[in-house]
């Protein structure tokens, strides 16, 4: 039975990088975040090649031997790449799954409790994100994920804005979000966006009660949520928004609200998704 996803601050990053051009802002970030969470860190490479059916033995031989001189050369270059923005890293992990089953493999083996990944960049008009590999990790981990954009403003971590609904998933992401502003020393504010027409409810949460000590903002604002939210955030700019999702899965497989997703999309911020609830991995 699935059970509420621990608050708890990140001891170990699997840091997913495919080398193009959200990986540089990726590594950045995670430097910057190195001295506020002081986690152990993997840096994670998917190298997958399908061997051709109609390849004779001999092939297949020749084939292997070269894989595995293109993995040798591919670690070393991961690990000179990766130490320019890391000094110190704890593991190299290079896997020959399909990247989305190496990522959430490699979490598990690694036993990360964090994934950070960087997003094509793609706007909402036009995109082509659906399918890619940060939103089916999204889908399917049972684990926060952290997406930065490549074309993300990078900065020390001094506020941070969490856009919370008055449910559990809601709840869960703001105690996760309290817990960042409190280790980064950071600003919180807290938003809620509700329908036009909507009651305004009071936050069902005392703030004394949060596990924080940092300046919170409390705010509440009108109209479709997800346009709001990003409003919000191009006016208060934050250096990190956490927010939760609820994934669900259905027969045409699993799927997060429609405001997780129009954020997900838009955003140039970093963004750390808490799913509500841990347990199997889809």
């Amino acid at each position: 039975m699935a059970k509420t996803l621990k608050e708890e601050l990140p001891h170990k990053i699997l840091i997913a990088s495919d080398l193009g051009p959200a990986s540089g802002a990726l590594m950045k970030y995670a430097e910057i975040l190195k001295p506020i969470l002081k986690p152990e860190m993997i840096v994670l490479y998917a190298q997958h090649f399908e061997v051709p059916p109609y390849f004779t033995e001999g092939q297949i031989s020749f084939f292997a031997k070269e894989l595995k001189e293109a993995h040798k050369t591919a670690r070393q270059h991961i690990a000179k790449w990766a130490k320019e923005f890391l000094v110190d890293i704890a593991k190299i992990d290079l896997r020959e799954e399909p990247p989305v089953e190496a990522v959430l493999l490699g979490a598990r083996e690694n036993q990360a409790n964090l994934i950070m990944l960087g997003s094509h960049g793609r706007s909402w008009v036009g995109r082509v994100w659906l399918g890619s590999v940060a939103e089916n990790v999204l889908r399917r981990s049972n684990l926060p994920v952290l997406i930065v954009s490549p074309h993300a403003k990078l900065a020390s971590v001094k506020k941070i804005l969490s856009p919370v609904s008055f449910g559990e998933t809601g709840k869960n992401a703001l105690n996760h979000a309290a817990l960042w502003a409190k280790a980064a020393k950071a600003k919180l504010v807290i938003l809620h966006a509700r329908e036009v027409g909507s009651p305004k409810m009071p936050c069902p949460w005392n703030a004394k009660e949060l596990p924080v000590q940092c300046e919170i903002d409390e705010v509440s604002v009108e109209g479709n949520p997800a346009d709001e939210i990003l409003k919000f955030a191009e006016a208060e700019n934050p250096d990190l928004i956490v927010m939760g999702s609820d994934v669900k899965k259905t027969t045409l497989g699993a799927v997060f609200s429609s405001i997780t997703e129009r954020i997900l999309h838009a955003t140039r911020w970093p963004t750390l998704i808490i799913p509500k609830t841990q347990g199997e991995i889809f």
